[in-house]
């Protein structure tokens, strides 16, 4: 048995022997490097007594490379982008952007320019210094290894002639059917050394190489940070919002205080661009509302609605209304109208949050009052999963925003972040679903509103669908256009069905404000003189509305609704009306001959007829 474990055990010394000699007859291959991969080192620069620790992400395929480093505690970031001939430049907070070195100028990751004059980087082996590198011995340091020497000009040093080594992990044995990097020899170690005229050492630098991969784990290394803006070149435009659009939102901000509490906004805001209205609901932590606010930017009034109280007070809007300010939402949501998309936002890229990929847009801006640096970062997601392509603006919306504000401090120099603002953005519409957002009939007393139905023809209809919402719309907006009132002032509008056909829309015509601003700036009919200019228009036909299937409404008349009487009228069709009434009675006539039979049944104890309770049939319908 003993022999038996020695010749096994002479055997593995024999094929070790071999595979060492083997390696020893000639110049191992040399080693190459992958067009893409991460790695961290280590440079100490022992001429200055100075040391660095950097990461190196370097993507030939993509035609871009990173590095980050940290010196003297301070840690930045350089990213080579050689598609759009840019270098960002991080530090913090603080963003550069400018072109990539040419000429005489030295770029750290060297390129060369093709037919097309557009840069394009060069192999690593080049940016290595291991181009003209020719193998010089196997030596034992720590671990088996291969050097290779060359010498190199270094205009950044304004040194030629240095003395370039590689060190290269060896292999201790590599056999042919081997596919991974493990066998093959890995970079440890580059030393440049340098001697000026005299022969006297200048530069002596080591760079040590850990954790060398080929690729690259995470993507995002080569996108701006969050909370960092730069001015890069924007991929995609800012998707502008649509002239309508409705969500509800909460804002979180951390407060300076010892139990690091976070003061929270719960909020719903409606904004029509074109109509010039805009809503704000609050609501408290239990969802319950608490106020509701509407700006009628055309007649100039605010309305601020009370639910709980039953209260309604009206005031005029003296100055322009700066939307962001009364919603706290950036002004990247209130520019539809202009022609600079949302300040200088430019497109970051795609970012993954908790596995859901987000399109991302920042901005930047500077307070006028605080000269506090302001940096808002926008994230969208696609509206409708769609196959894998191009992506159009009208495919997204917005989900959420981060805000944060760095103030210079007084001890330091340098812009500190002073607070952060999340908002989380819920249930976004583009459309608007009903027309109720904008209702504020409920502020006004009854001799200032009056009620009005329109008898209309037209195609059957389903209430609630998409065919009765444009209808509707396309109806309000007529009303406003005959009636030559401001949009608020048309509340209520809902239509009257008899079966599946729309037999007429009820709503109120409400009184003009009554405000000196809203009378200064533009003239508006009284409630008479706009119900005369609808009745008008009806009767020479003017009235009709056509849908985008071909359906064509017709107005054919218009009814003055009793104010007092309007409000409690029934939308119900007269056949379903005297269907209920009908069933009410045959209940009541149940209840009677119940209880009259229970009477007589009991009648010789009247102590429990007391306790039995016949409501008459006028309390009960």
């Amino acid at each position: 048995m003993r022999s038996t474990f020695r010749s096994a055990g002479m055997w593995i010394l024999y094929f070790l022997l071999y595979i060492n000699s083997a390696y020893s007859q000639g110049d191992p291959p040399k080693p190459t490097f992958p067009d893409v991969f991460e790695t961290e080192v280590q440079a100490v620069f022992r001429t200055e007594l100075e040391e660095i620790d950097a990461s190196v992400y370097y993507d030939r395929t993509n035609n871009r490379a990173a590095l980050f480093y940290t010196y003297q505690d301070v840690f930045t970031k350089s990213i080579y982008n050689f598609n759009d001939d840019e270098v960002i430049y991080i530090a913090g907070n603080e963003c550069s952007v400018t072109k990539i070195p040419t000429g005489e100028e030295t770029s750290f990751f060297p390129y060369t320019i093709d037919k097309n004059n557009k840069k394009i980087l060069e192999k690593p082996e080049k940016a290595l210094f291991f181009d003209n590198s020719t193998f010089d011995s196997q030596e034992l340091f720590v671990f088996p290894s291969y050097i290779y020497k060359t010498k190199l000009d270094f205009p950044q040093f304004g040194r030629n002639n240095c003395d370039v080594v590689h060190v290269f992990s060896r292999p201790e044995i590599e056999l042919p059917t081997c596919a991974s990097h493990a066998c093959k020899p890995i970079i440890t170690a580059i030393s440049v050394r340098c001697n000026n005229e005299a022969g006297e050492e200048e530069v002596n630098q080591v760079y040590n190489f850990y954790r060398f991969r080929p690729g690259i784990s995470d993507q995002t290394v080569f996108q701006v940070p969050a909370g960092v803006h730069c001015d890069i070149k924007s991929k995609m435009a800012f998707p502008v919002l649509p002239s309508y659009f409705s969500f509800s939102f909460d804002m979180m901000e951390p407060q300076e205080n010892p139990n690091n509490a976070v003061f929270s906004t719960h909020k719903k805001v409606w904004y029509d661009a074109e109509l010039k209205q805009i809503r704000i609901d609050e609501y408290d932590d239990d969802g319950l509302s608490t106020s509701s606010r509407i700006f009628d930017l055309y007649g100039r009034v605010a309305y601020t609605i009370i639910s709980s109280l039953a209260v309604c007070t009206m005031g005029a809007i003296e100055d322009d209304v700066a939307l962001h300010e009364i919603t706290l939402l950036p002004k990247a949501f209130f520019g539809q109208n202009s022609s600079s998309t949302s300040n200088n936002a430019v497109f970051v890229g795609k970012r993954s949050v908790q596995g859901i990929d987000y399109f991302v847009w920042s901005s930047s801006k500077t307070d006028e009052e605080t000269d506090a640096k302001i940096v808002e970062e926008f994230y969208f997601i696609k509206n409708i999963p769609k196959e894998e392509g191009a992506v159009i603006e009208s495919e997204l919306i917005i989900a959420n925003v981060v805000i944060y504000t760095y103030e210079m401090t007084a001890d330091v120099s340098e812009f500190q972040l002073s607070s952060l603002t999340y908002l989380s953005i819920n249930n976004f519409r583009s459309q608007p679903k009903n027309w109720e957002a904008f209702d504020v009939a409920s502020c006004y007393k009854k001799d200032h509103k009056k009620g009005f139905a329109l008898k209309i023809k037209g195609p059957a209809v389903v209430k609630g669908g998409h065919s009765y919402e444009e209808v509707l719309e396309l109806l309000y907006m007529k009303l406003v256009n005959v009636s030559g009132v401001c949009v608020i002032r048309i509340s209520e509008l809902t239509g009257v069905f008899d079966g599946v056909n729309i037999t007429e829309f009820r709503g109120w015509l409400l009184d003009k404000s009554a405000t000196k601003i809203a009378k200064e700036l533009h003239w508006e009919p009284d409630i008479d003189e706009a119900y005369q200019r609808i009745k008008d228009a009806i009767s020479a036909g003017k009235l009709t509305i056509t849908v985008h299937t071909g359906g064509k409404y017709v107005v054919t008349s218009i009814e003055d609704l009793d104010s007092s009487k309007s409000e409690q009228k029934s939308c119900y069709s007269g056949v379903t009306l005297a269907a209920v009434i009908f069933i009410l009675l045959i209940v009541g006539m149940f209840i009677g001959v119940s209880g009259y039979y229970i009477f007589l049944k009991k009648r010789k104890k009247p102590d429990f007829l007391d306790k039995v309770q016949l409501y008459p049939a006028s309390q009960k319908e």
